[in-house]
C-alpha cells in the first residue's frame, strides 16, 4: 500500500495535460469540394453507377446481367462472356446505395491528461453534432441469395488539432453494412433520410464504460418501393465514424465515436399457388393481413458506439428497432400481364436454397466510376405509422399552407409548407387520436411553471425529458371541435393538472422566425408578449 501510494504521488506529480475545442463540418459526397477525398470511394470494389433509381454505389453485382445473357446467346457452352464470369447459376442481382451520403458539423471539445509513469491519466472527447444520414438500399433481381458484407465507402481526413501538448487528428469514415436474404424476381427500394440534432456524446477513452450519449434518436423520412414477384429482406447500415487520435507527449490513443443508423425492408408478395381444375400448375395473388399484392414492413434503427483502438466495442445508445406499420403496395401495379400474375413455385418457398453459389461480377460490371458525382437528396415530409399505433406527421394551420415544427433548439417555429425545410428542425409529430405530446425525435412538450404561474405566459418547448430544466411542466395537445357536426378541430395545451392554455404564435421584428408560446389567456396573453418588459425573460426579442 505505501509503494501504491507513492507511485499515484509521483504520477499524479509528472502529469502533463491540456485540452482542446474545434468546430468541424462535413458534406460526403460534395461534388463542390476541391478535395478529392470528399468524393473518391476507398474500396476499389465500389463503383458509382446508374441504377435504376439513379446514380447509385454499386456495392455488389451476382450472376450475369440480362445484357450479358443475350450477348451470349449462340456461343459455346463454356465460353466465358465479357464482362461475367462462368456460372451455371440463372439469373442475377444487383445491390446499390442509392444517393447514400452525410453531412453536417460538430463542435469536438476535450481534454487530457498524461504521465511518464502511468500514461494516460484522463483522456475525454466531447462531441456536440448535428447529423444527417441519408441511406437507400435498391435492389434489382432474379435470383434467390442469402448474404451479409460490407465496404468502406469514404474515408476524409480533417485538419489536425493542437492545444498545447495534446495534439489530435480527426477524421470522418462512412461505411456500408448489407444483410440480404432474397428470393426475388423484381425490385425493391427502401431507405430513409435521418436526423440528429444537437446531440451529445461524452467519450472517456480512459474508461470507456463511463461514455453517455444524448438525443441520438433520430428524426425519419421513410420511403419503400417495390414491384415484381418478391420474398426479400434486407437491412442496410450506414455507421459514421468521428475517429479521432489522440496524442499527448509522444503517447497515443485511438477512439472512434460510431454512429450506424439503419433501415430494414421486408416485402413479401401475398400468393398462393396450387393445381387447377385441368391439374395445371396455377399461382398468383392472394389476400394475406389485408394485403392483396406485396405486403411491406419497415423498421429504423440508432445505435451508437465507442471504438477504442478498433479491438474494443462499448454500446452507449441503441434505440432498438423502430417498426413501421405494414404497409401493402396493391396487386394493380403489376397492370394484367400474366406474366406478372403467376408466381414460380421456386419463389413461393422463403426455404428455397441455391445449388450453386452465384458469380460475383462486381468488378465486371460495365461502366461507372470510383468519383461520386451525386449531391445528397432532400426527401419530403410524408406521415406514415408505427407498428404501436402512433402516427407521425405534420402540425399545420386548417388553410394547410404553415407548419409548426420543432428545432435543434428546443423551440417551436412556424414554415410555410411549401418553403424548403429547416436542416435543423425535424417537422414531424408523434400523435395518437389526434393528441401530440412528442416529436419524432421523442423530446417532450413542456412549459415553464415559473412565468406561467406569475405571468400567464410560457414558451413552448421540447426537451428529453433528463434535459428539462427545473419547473418544467409536460403538457399535451389535444384537438378542440368548437361545433359539434364538423371535423375541423384546434390545439389546446393541457398539463397534468387540467389547466388549460392556448398556442399563441409570434412574429419577431428581426425577422428570425415566427416562435410558438402558451398562454392562460389568449386574448390577454397575446398583448402581454409583446410587451418590452418580458424582452429578456420570456420571448427573447420584440415580438408582434
Amino acid at each position: 500500500k505505501p509503494f501504491t501510494t507513492v507511485y499515484k504521488a509521483i504520477s499524479k506529480a509528472t502529469a502533463i495535460s491540456g485540452g482542446f475545442n474545434k468546430d468541424i463540418s462535413w458534406k460526403l459526397p460534395d461534388p463542390s469540394s476541391k478535395d478529392p477525398r470528399a468524393n473518391k470511394l476507398i474500396d476499389p470494389d465500389l463503383k458509382q453507377v446508374q441504377s435504376p433509381w439513379g446514380d447509385s454505389i454499386l456495392l455488389k453485382a451476382f450472376g450475369k446481367q440480362p445484357d450479358q445473357i443475350s450477348k451470349a446467346n449462340g456461343k459455346n457452352k463454356g465460353e466465358t462472356m465479357k464482362g461475367g464470369k462462368d456460372s451455371n447459376v440463372i439469373g442475377y442481382m444487383n445491390i446499390y446505395c442509392v444517393g447514400c451520403g452525410v453531412s453536417r458539423s460538430a463542435r469536438i471539445a476535450g481534454k487530457a491528461s498524461w504521465s511518464p509513469i502511468g500514461g494516460f491519466q484522463t483522456g475525454q472527447l466531447s462531441l456536440n453534432t448535428d447529423i444527417r444520414f441519408v441511406l437507400q438500399i435498391g435492389i434489382d433481381a432474379q435470383l434467390t441469395y442469402k448474404r451479409e458484407f460490407k465496404h468502406r465507402l469514404l474515408d476524409v481526413g480533417l485538419p489536425g488539432l493542437s492545444y498545447g501538448i495534446v495534439r489530435i487528428g480527426p477524421a470522418i469514415t462512412v461505411d456500408s453494412r448489407v444483410e440480404l436474404d432474397a428470393d426475388a424476381n423484381g425490385k425493391l427500394l427502401v431507405g430513409a433520410e435521418m436526423g440528429l440534432q444537437n446531440t451529445e456524446a461524452i467519450v472517456d477513452f480512459v474508461n470507456p464504460r463511463s461514455s453517455t450519449a444524448r438525443d441520438f434518436d433520430p428524426s425519419f423520412k421513410p420511403i419503400f418501393e417495390a414491384e415484381g414477384e418478391l420474398m426479400l429482406s434486407a437491412t442496410l447500415g450506414l455507421p459514421l465514424g468521428l475517429r479521432c487520435g489522440v496524442k499527448v507527449a509522444g503517447f497515443s490513443v485511438d477512439v472512434a465515436l460510431i454512429d450506424k443508423p439503419s433501415i430494414k425492408g421486408v416485402a413479401k408478395v401475398a400468393a398462393k399457388a396450387g393445381l387447377n381444375g385441368d391439374n395445371k400448375l396455377d399461382a398468383g395473388f392472394t389476400e394475406t393481413n389485408g394485403c392483396t399484392g406485396i405486403s411491406t414492413q419497415m423498421s429504423c434503427r440508432n445505435r451508437v458506439y465507442v471504438d477504442l483502438l478498433s479491438l474494443k466495442e462499448f454500446t452507449i445508445h441503441d434505440t432498438k428497432d423502430n417498426v413501421l406499420a405494414q404497409g401493402c403496395i396493391n396487386s394493380d401495379v403489376f397492370g394484367n400481364d400474366d406474366s406478372f400474375r403467376r408466381m414460380k413455385v421456386r419463389q413461393l418457398s422463403s426455404d428455397n436454397e441455391m445449388a450453386e453459389e452465384p458469380a460475383d461480377n462486381t468488378l465486371d460490371f460495365e461502366g461507372g466510376s470510383d468519383e461520386l458525382s451525386y449531391d445528397l437528396k432532400d426527401f419530403k415530409n410524408s406521415s406514415y405509422n408505427l407498428s404501436t399505433g402512433y402516427e407521425l406527421a405534420l402540425m399545420v394551420d386548417s388553410d394547410i399552407t404553415t407548419k409548426v415544427v420543432p428545432c435543434a433548439s428546443g423551440n417551436m417555429y412556424a414554415f410555410l409548407i411549401e418553403g424548403e425545410d429547416n436542416p435543423y428542425c425535424s417537422g414531424m409529430w408523434s400523435t395518437k387520436n389526434d393528441v401530440l405530446i412528442i416529436d419524432d425525435t421523442q423530446r417532450i412538450l413542456h412549459y415553464y411553471n415559473n412565468t406561467m404561474s406569475v405571468l400567464g405566459v410560457s414558451r413552448l418547448r421540447v426537451d428529453e425529458e433528463k434535459t428539462i430544466l427545473d419547473g418544467g411542466v409536460i403538457v399535451a395537445l389535444v384537438p378542440y371541435y368548437p361545433e359539434d357536426n364538423s371535423d375541423d378541430y384546434y390545439y389546446l395545451a393541457v398539463d397534468p393538472n387540467e389547466q388549460v392554455f392556448s398556442p399563441i404564435l409570434c412574429d419577431y421584428s428581426d425577422d428570425r422566425g415566427s416562435k410558438m408560446f402558451l398562454a392562460s389567456d389568449p386574448d390577454g396573453g397575446a398583448e402581454l408578449l409583446k410587451s418590452k418588459d418580458l424582452m429578456y425573460t420570456v420571448t427573447g426579442g420584440e415580438v408582434s
